[in-house]
Formats: structure tokens, sequence, C-alpha cells
């Protein structure tokens, strides 16, 4: 007897504590609530200039177990002569179930200890099409957990919908069920989101379409305007049959990036410096065609670029792509790698700090290169251009006025043995190999097309004992001649030749 009474007591005691802790926790969420909401609101503004978002809320009952209130979200373009309304983009109403256990939590097996539990459901009237689609039920669900910590865990799912073969609508989707989480530290400011799909398929009109298998995507602000993205797809494939009947098929793409986002109230978002890099493992491209032939394959294609500003307003960086290998048929034409390096180039307009002459004080030098090449097993064909603003370099002795001294240079390698083995590959596209004769009877045929069409171009040299194309040009604005090939030529002579052209 004594012993159901102490069981008793103890479970009455409980209920008591659960009672009382829960009225507490509701009491801090009503205390709390609207400053919370007008921090994020004055957060969310600061962030971007071009709308004016407002969240409010009304009609605030507060029970023991829960608190219930109606959430209004509305925005509005910030233009002077906007004189519609603020569009509603939410406008329903919310339920908070209290903690330290809110009851709806432990239901979906989350017993961790926090102050609030919140669920959300689209209703039939936030998108009567989207009800019925998902089958007379939610298109999205949600719930937030809000630890005492101030440790913040929303999870969003869609339900699956295809409406591809539903003739009531011209394009059509086939979409799996998506999962987003997000967390947020309120204390560290910091957050990250995850985003999952397993398909999604847009079929863009009767003959073409795009899809995607297993996307995943994350995304971490570390604080200090440090957010990363790093992202990972299976499939895509892109149908096309209209003007070009074209089918892309992309296996194993993954990125991962470092951005440095800043904010003012003016401009908005700023990215001043970003890091990225991409690979993808196979790219197929298929003709198709009545008489189709074989695919064109990329193989471990790799993508990089790096760019910082710098506190002048100028901007140095990098960006440099790889092809390992270029597959036609059973035969590999090479591999190939393109380089691009600048350096004190304006940020705001790339193109001025070549043409228009900027502040030495700010870009004292302006510099880029770039390398493009392919490799076979013939050779290698090259193109490299580089170009120099120096703004300490004077043009002019007759005063002391500084003027910017601009250099640009090409030099391009083209011999045709390269490409007198890549049309003979092409054309026997289902062997593995050419054979020397195939070779020489595309060069004979290449070294005839050039010397008809180009031999005397000006700015071109076909090399005779190289057999190839080669072009070797260097303009320096403080220079009176321009150097073609090794031969100078007056720069009014130039001009005359370029716009002739």
């Amino acid at each position: 007897m004594k012993k159901s009474k102490l069981v008793i007591g103890s479970v009455a005691l409980l209920a008591i504590g659960y009672v009382g802790s829960s009225w507490y926790v509701g009491n801090k969420i009503e205390k709390e609530l609207d400053s919370q909401l007008i921090n994020i609101n004055e957060t969310i503004n600061g962030y971007q200039n071009q709308y004016d978002i407002s969240i409010k809320t009304s009609n605030y009952q507060k029970n023991i177990f829960t608190s219930k209130f109606h959430l209004t979200i509305t925005e509005k373009p910030r233009i002077e002569y906007d004189v519609n309304e603020p569009k509603t983009v939410f406008d329903d109403d919310i339920t908070i179930h209290h903690g330290p256990f809110p009851m709806a939590a432990l239901i979906k097996g989350n017993f961790v200890p926090q102050l609030a539990w919140i669920e959300y459901e689209m209703t039939e009237k936030d998108n009567p099409t989207l009800w019925k689609l998902a089958g007379d039920k939610p298109f999205i669900t949600a719930t937030m957990g809000i630890k005492f910590s101030d440790y913040v865990v929303t999870k969003i799912t869609t339900k699956a919908l295809n409406t591809i073969d539903m003739p009531q609508f011209k394009e059509g989707i086939d979409i799996s069920e998506g999962n987003i989480t997000i967390t947020s530290d309120l204390n560290e400011l910091t957050s990250s989101m995850s985003i999952k799909l397993d398909k999604l398929r847009y079929k863009i009109d009767q003959v073409s379409s795009i899809s995607l298998s297993n996307l995943k995507v994350n995304l971490e602000n570390k604080g200090d305007d440090i957010v990363d993205l790093n992202s990972n797809v299976d499939t895509l494939t892109i149908n096309s049959r209209s003007s070009l009947p074209v089918q892309i098929d992309i296996d194993n793409i993954s990125s991962s990036a470092q951005y440095t986002i800043t904010f003012d109230p003016i401009n908005g978002a700023n990215i001043p410096n970003y890091q990225s890099k991409m690979n993808i493992e196979k790219l197929k491209t298929t003709v198709l065609s009545f008489n189709p032939q074989a695919p064109f394959v990329f193989n471990n294609i790799f993508f990089k670029q790096d760019v910082r500003s710098n506190p002048n307003n100028s901007t140095e960086g990098s960006y440099e792509a790889n092809i390992e290998s270029f597959n036609f048929g059973k035969q590999n034409l090479g591999h190939g790698e393109f380089k691009f390096n600048f350096e004190g180039v304006n940020t705001q307009n790339p193109f001025e700090s070549l043409f228009i002459e900027q502040n030495a004080s700010d870009f004292s030098k302006i510099q880029w290169d770039g390398l493009l090449n392919w490799h076979n097993a013939a050779g290698d064909i090259i193109a490299n251009t580089s170009a120099i603003v120096d703004n300490n370099l004077s043009t002019d002795d007759n005063n002391n006025d500084i003027t910017p001294d601009r250099m640009l240079s090409y030099n391009i390698q083209i011999p045709f043995k390269v490409l007198a083995r890549m049309w003979a590959q092409t054309e026997n596209y289902n062997e593995t190999d050419v054979t020397d004769d195939m070779i020489a009877g595309k060069l004979y045929m290449i070294n005839l097309i050039a010397k008809s069409k180009i031999k005397d171009h000006p700015l071109i040299s076909i090399d005779e004992d190289k057999q190839g194309i080669y072009m070797d040009l260097k303009i320096k604005q403080s220079d009176s001649d321009v150097i073609i090939n090794g031969q100078k030529m007056n720069r009014n002579d130039f001009n005359r030749l370029i716009l002739s052209l």
C-alpha cells in the first residue's frame, strides 16, 4: 500500500512539475516572442535592399501546454513610385507547443528538452492546386524545435508530385519527397541548411525535359561573413528535341565553394571574395538524328576559380579548367586545359581597366594573362594572350603627368599534324586508333586549304617546315611599331590593316 502511494505521489509530482514548467515556458515565450520577431524582421530588411518585409502577430492565446497566434508576413518593393499594397506571402495560425518536453515533439520521437516546438502544415486555402496534386493533403509540412540554448532546428518536408502525364499542364514535373533542414545558433550567429531530393524531372514541352537524381546541398554560415556551399548530383540529363535534337548526360557533379558576403543598407548583398571548385566525372552529348553517330564524351572535367577584392576597389584572381580526356566513339581526341589570371582589375567595370585611364594611386598595375592548350598524340595546340596596363610608366617626356602604358600580346600555335590526327579520328570513330596513312591524307588536305585560304593573311604565318599556323603579335602603346611574327609594322599601317579586315 505504501509503495502504491509512493508511485502515485511521484506521478502526481511529475505531472505538477510538467504542468508548472510548461506554464513557465508559455509565459517566457509570450514575453519574448514580439522582441524576437522584431529582431528577425530588422535582420531580414538589413540584409537586402529590394523589399520591405513586415512580420506581424495577432490574436495571441496562451494555454498551459500550447500558445496560438496569427502570423502575417508581407513584402513590398522598395520603389518610390510603387503604390501597390504590400503582397501577403504568409497568413496563417501558428501553434507553439511549450517545453521542456513538448507533447507534439514526444509523439514524433524527439525526447530532447527544448523551449518550444512548432508545427506547420500548408492548408488547402494556402494553395488549392498543390493541395489537390498532393492527394488532398498538405504539400508542405514543417517542424521547428527551439532549444533552451537558443539553438533552433527547422525541418521542412515537401510531398512527392507527378504532373508529367496530366493533359491540363503544358509543362510537367515529377518530383520526389524533398527534405530541408535548417539549423541556427542565435548566440554564435551561425547557421546551416541542407537540402535532399532523390528525383526531379521537369518537362519543358512534349519533347524536351531536364531531370536529375540524388541532389544534396549543404550551406553553412560560419560567422564573420563566411559562407560555405557544397553540393552533389548523381545524374543530370538534358533532353532537347526542338531545333537541335540532342541529349546531354552528366554524371557525378560535385562542387564546393566559400563566399565572403557583406551587407549594407544601400547596396544590399555583396560578394568581395569567393573560391570554388567543381568536378564532373562524365559529360556525354548524343545527337539524336535518323542516322545517329557515336556520342561525344568528356571525362573528369575540373573547374576552379578564386576571386579576391582589394581595399582599393580592384580585383585579382584566377580561373582554371581541365579536361582529362575527350572521346568520340572509341577514339581519344586528347585532353586540354585553360588558365586565366588577372590582378588590378576595376571591380565595378573590368573592361575599363584596359581601355580607360585609371587613378594611378588606386590601380598602379593592371594585368591579365590566359592560356589555352589542347594536347593529343601528335602534339599541342597553344594559344597565349596577355595584357598589362602600367600606370607608373610615363610616355610623355614634356610634362610630369603619368600616362598609362598598355601592352598586349597574342601567341597562337596550331600544328597541322594535331588537326590532321583529330580529323582522321573523327572519321574513324569506331576504331581505337588511326594509321599514319590516314593522318597523312588529312595533313595533305589541311595544307591545301591553308595555302588557298590564308596563305597571304597579314597576321598569320604558315610555316612550311613546321606545317602549321602561327601568329605572334606584340603591341605596346609607347612604341610606334607593332611586331607581327617577328616583323615590325608601323602603328598607323597596323590600325588601317585591322580596320580593313
